[in-house]
């Protein structure tokens, strides 16, 4: 026979063990939780330090200094003082800045911009209006009808849109190399409309500009290319490949408008495109 009272005290001491089981399951249960919890935010925690450190490494990288030693800002239209005092200054089409500006209804600078950034480049050297950035240029020649869809920018920024600027334009013989020294001896600035690959490995037809030379050869700023442009050309390497060069020089003439003078004054003390070669109204370069 089972003794009731035996039966009891089993039966209850049963219960207390099924009560401390559950308890120890769930604390086993709520302990794994806890610590997939803290693992996922720990990854977290490292995600983000890994993605602030790799901001922080951009920026460093942004604002650090370009090899030829000048600062330039990152965003912006405008030039740094560096920039404003280095004599010759190379600019970009495809600078930061202004790389993806619009050129037109249908391009940008840094697509289609050599003809804006290098009369860019003249506009400052000559005048110094340092207003007048590569962006501002293709505005001012989009506007004006200089900007031909898809296919660059017509020889007439260079004849007529100069003007505008204060520069007047003449044309030189590109067959001519004592001409084009004698030009630059008189302090013009030449631009240059080149073929593709003038330089090598140009991809399209451009403009560039020439500010100088020296017993080897021009001194060239190609606004699509720093190697290019540190390096010199002889007029035998260039001979042959260029299309048309615009001699720039001061307008005596010229008298600036209220706002041009203005925005000159405050500059000074903060001190791809084919080209046709056969008609003038209708040549382009990128």
């Amino acid at each position: 026979m089972i003794n009731r009272k035996r039966l009891l005290t089993f039966l209850d001491n049963l219960n207390y063990r099924m009560v401390f089981a559950c308890l120890a399951g769930y604390l086993i249960i709520a302990g794994i939780i806890i610590g997939a919890f803290d693992g996922k935010v720990g990854k977290t925690k490292d995600k983000k330090e890994e993605v602030a450190s790799a901001t922080d490494a951009t920026t460093e990288e942004v604002t650090t200094e370009e090899p030829d030693g000048i600062n330039r800002p990152t965003e912006g239209y405008d030039l740094s003082d560096d920039e404003k005092n280095t004599p010759n200054i190379l600019l970009l089409q495809t600078d930061p800045r202004w790389k993806d500006a619009p050129y037109g209804a249908t391009g940008t600078v840094g697509e289609y911009g050599s003809g804006p950034t290098s009369l860019s480049m003249a506009v400052i050297y000559i005048m110094n209006d340092f207003q007048a950035t590569p962006p501002r240029v293709a505005e001012y020649s989009a506007e004006a009808g200089y900007y031909m869809d898809q296919a660059g920018t017509s020889y007439f920024l260079m004849t007529d849109g100069c003007e505008h600027y204060g520069l007047q334009c003449e044309w030189l013989a590109t067959d001519n190399e004592e001409r084009l020294k004698a030009a630059l001896d008189q302090g013009c600035v030449l631009i240059i409309s080149v073929k593709e690959n003038a330089f090598g490995d140009n991809p399209t037809d451009q403009y560039a500009v020439i500010y100088g030379y020296n017993d080897e050869g021009f001194l060239i700023n190609d606004p699509i290319s720093e190697n290019h442009s540190s390096l010199t050309w002889s007029f035998e390497k260039l001979e042959g490949n260029i299309m048309a060069v615009f001699s720039m020089s001061k307008d005596p003439d010229f008298t600036p408008s209220t706002d041009s003078a203005d925005d000159t004054a405050d500059s000074t003390e903060t001190s791809d495109t084919t080209a046709d070669s056969t008609e003038t109204s209708d040549t382009t370069a990128e």
